[in-house]
Formats: C-alpha cells, sequence, structure tokens
C-alpha cells in the first residue's frame, strides 16, 4: 500500500507536505505495511500510485488542469482526497462556485480548513466526504517580535498577468480554461484589476526605500520578479527574498504590505501591521467577496496616505474579536496542529484499511502499470518543470530547520518524486 503527498509550491506547501508525510508514517508505524512517497505536481505521480495494490492520493487542489489525472487513478481503484492549500480559491465566490462536476465527481474526500469551506464542499454534487481539518500553514503561526529595525515586508500576488514559468498568452489560456463558465467580462476584470494591482505595489515600492531601513520583495511563487526589480534598480536597502518559508521573512519584519495575497493573513495572525493595496469600484461582486476575505485585519495604504497610516515604531498588532472569529470560520485557526494532523492520520488509515478494487478496476491499474514502467524505462515519464524542480537537499534542509524528523530518497534524478522514511 502507498500514499502519496502531491507538492505543489515549494515555498508555500513543503512544511505542510512533509509535516504531513512524517506524521502519518508515524501513525501508520507497526499499524500497516505503507510506503509514503512525496511528489511534486507534473511528476509520475500515475507510476508511483498504479504500481502497487492499493493506494491513496492526497492532491493539493482537484481543477479542470487535473481532472484528468484523478478520473484516471480513480478509475483504477485509487483513492483521491484533497489537502487544500489555498483553502477558499478566488473562484470558489463566483457564480460557477467552484465546478462542482469536476470538483467532486471523482474524489473520495477532502480535507477542508474552516467551516465555511466545509459546508460549500458539502452542498456540491456528486457529495464527497468532508474532513474538516483547518490550515496547517496558518495554524502554526504565532506572534513574532518585532525587529530591533523599522523593516518592510512586501508580498505581491498577480501571477496571473505576470507569469514566471510561462508565457502571458499561455498562462491566461490557462486561466480561461480553468474558469470555463465565467463571462469572459468578468474574467478580463480579475485580470485587469491583477495588473492594476501589481502598479499600485510597483508605486509604492518607489517611495518605500526612502521610508525604512530595509524593504525586503517576496514575490509570488509563480510570478516573475523582473518588473519589480526594474523599480528598486539601485537601491541598496532593497532585496529580494531568498528565504522558503514565509514565517522567516514576517517574523524579521515590522510592517507589511500585501497585494491581496492570502499570505497576508499569515502576517496577520503574526501580529504585524498589515496593509493591502486600494482596489477598483468596478469589480464584480464575487472578487469583492474575496478581496475581504483575505484582507481581514488589513488596512488600505496608498501613496497618498503612506507617511499616515505607517505611522512611527510599529507595535504588535493583536486581532479584534470580530476578526478572529472571521478567520476561525474560513480559515479554521481555531484548531491546533495537533488536531489536524490526528484527524488525516485517522481517515487516511481507516481508508487504506477499508480499500476494495475490484476486478475491473485491478485489470486496468496492472494493464496501465506495465505501460508506465515501459514508458519509465524509455525515459518519457513527466518530470516538473525546470524552474520549478525541487531538490532533495533543499527539501531535507526545510526539514532539518522545520524539525521534521524525515529522510528522503529521490526515486529518479530531477524526477520530483521522493520515498519518506
Amino acid at each position: 500500500m502507498r500514499v502519496i503527498i502531491t507538492l505543489d509550491s515549494q515555498k508555500r506547501d513543503s512544511f505542510a507536505s512533509l509535516l504531513v508525510a512524517k506524521s502519518i508514517r508515524d501513525f501508520l508505524k507497526n499499524r500497516l505495511e505503507v510506503e509514503i512517497f512525496i511528489a511534486q505536481t507534473s511528476s509520475d505521480i500515475s507510476r508511483i500510485s498504479l504500481c502497487c495494490q492499493k493506494s491513496i492520493v492526497i492532491h493539493n487542489y482537484s481543477r479542470p488542469v487535473n481532472a484528468w489525472l484523478i478520473e484516471k487513478l480513480k478509475a483504477c481503484g485509487s483513492l483521491n482526497y484533497v489537502l487544500d492549500t489555498e483553502g477558499c480559491p478566488i473562484w470558489m465566490f463566483s457564480s460557477i462556485g467552484i465546478q462542482s462536476h469536476v470538483f467532486t465527481k471523482n474524489l473520495d474526500g477532502y480535507f477542508s480548513w474552516g467551516e465555511y469551506q466545509s459546508e460549500i464542499i458539502s452542498k456540491l454534487k456528486p457529495k464527497t466526504r468532508v474532513i474538516r481539518c483547518g490550515s496547517i500553514r496558518h495554524q502554526r503561526l504565532e506572534l513574532s517580535p518585532n525587529d530591533i529595525d523599522e523593516n518592510c515586508l512586501i508580498l505581491t500576488s498577480s501571477p496571473a498577468v505576470n507569469p514566471k514559468l510561462v508565457s502571458i498568452e499561455e498562462n491566461r489560456n490557462i486561466i480561461h480554461r480553468g474558469l470555463k463558465g465565467l463571462p469572459e467580462t468578468e474574467i478580463d476584470l480579475m485580470l485587469e484589476e491583477q495588473k492594476q494591482i501589481s502598479k499600485r505595489i510597483q508605486d509604492i515600492l518607489r517611495i518605500l526605500p526612502k521610508k525604512f531601513r530595509k524593504v525586503t520583495l517576496r514575490v509570488h511563487p509563480f510570478e516573475s520578479s523582473i518588473p519589480y526589480e526594474k523599480i528598486f534598480k539601485g537601491e541598496k536597502n532593497v532585496f529580494l527574498s531568498n528565504e522558503i518559508d514565509i514565517s522567516s521573512d514576517i517574523s524579521k519584519s515590522t510592517l507589511v504590505i500585501h497585494g491581496y495575497s492570502t499570505a497576508g493573513v499569515e502576517a496577520v495572525l503574526s501580529g504585524k501591521k498589515v496593509f493591502t493595496v486600494a482596489q477598483s469600484n468596478n469589480l464584480p461582486d464575487w472578487i469583492k467577496k474575496y478581496f475581504k476575505l483575505i484582507s481581514i485585519g488589513s488596512k488600505v495604504i496608498t501613496t497618498e496616505n503612506l507617511d499616515e497610516v505607517i505611522g512611527p515604531k510599529n507595535k504588535n498588532v493583536f486581532l479584534s474579536k470580530e476578526d478572529k472569529e472571521k478567520l476561525d470560520y474560513y480559515y479554521g485557526t481555531n484548531l491546533s496542529v495537533e488536531k489536524s494532523l490526528e484527524k488525516i492520520n485517522k481517515e487516511i488509515h481507516e481508508q487504506l484499511l477499508n480499500i476494495k478494487v475490484g476486478f475491473k478496476e485491478n485489470f486496468k491499474r496492472m494493464t496501465l502499470a506495465i505501460l508506465l514502467i515501459i514508458r519509465f524505462f524509455m525515459m518519457k515519464s513527466p518530470k516538473p518543470n525546470a524552474k520549478k524542480l525541487i531538490s532533495t537537499d533543499t527539501l531535507q534542509k526545510i526539514a532539518l530547520k522545520e524539525g521534521i524528523d524525515v529522510k528522503l530518497k529521490e526515486i529518479v534524478i530531477k524526477g520530483g518524486i521522493w520515498q519518506v522514511f
């Protein structure tokens, strides 16, 4: 039996993927003979999943882009779960919801964040099992002390119009496919707003070097840093973040500015003074709802009010009771990391015990496994994008830094798949 945990973004998801892998390994030890794997998205997940009798794949999302993989695994008797890395993706608020015909059709279970997401998913058809376990990357955050000096952290979030891994045109096509059913005018408004948000961040970035001892720019994992680098070129106190874990950047800052990034919530939970840029007036209601969610605890900053709002020495900010309740409702921050892991472990253990693969599914699995092995020996197996590929050393260093006791063995050189020991 195998459990495969998918890993999408190195900076956003590595900690949770490693922690969940270790937790499942420890929980199943002496209970079941199970191999644990971590696999990057776009790697050879099919072969790892199907070259054994029973498997559970924990995806980081279920969308049109990976619907084919989930459907194929389901047809071969594998179980599909989602351990969400975003919680409330922007289209959840739109008129097309989260495309339930794609979203839940071949899912066996969904590890949701807060009550809001759990309620939404529970209403979808076909129905899937929902296990509310909160967001590990938000639950682990604690109030962090401010640095002695005034340091500003900027978080960008405009990958749709400023992509790092693909061309703008290719990225636009991906977005249109993913938001199939949403009016073209609303997609265009969403893309235009991302462009304007990036511009507002750049305008503020021109001023900040004169206001702070140090300015750190943390660019979205799938966004290009080039437009921002052009702005601060020549400024000696502006730096691009090299940190993998965002908590390291947040802990060193006294003030955080974000462009409607979910990471803004992480800064708020860390007790920082947090700001977001202005938004346009002509936005659809679903975008406004999304912006309202991820700007909980944030105030609006512009080039005009910058001096007024950043104020003198910044101290830790404590969430209001109302904002705390909102974050609990959406993000499940009222659950502990330990409780979340306990729920995940029990669910995986129970499902592994009860997996039953029928003759039809088993025949498909064996046939496809043989074809996948042939493809592997022909060196035609899929591998992650070279720009996105995570090295074994990097992943092991993250585990060591975070105190996660795991050893990783890379299955294929630069293949983006590791067995966890």
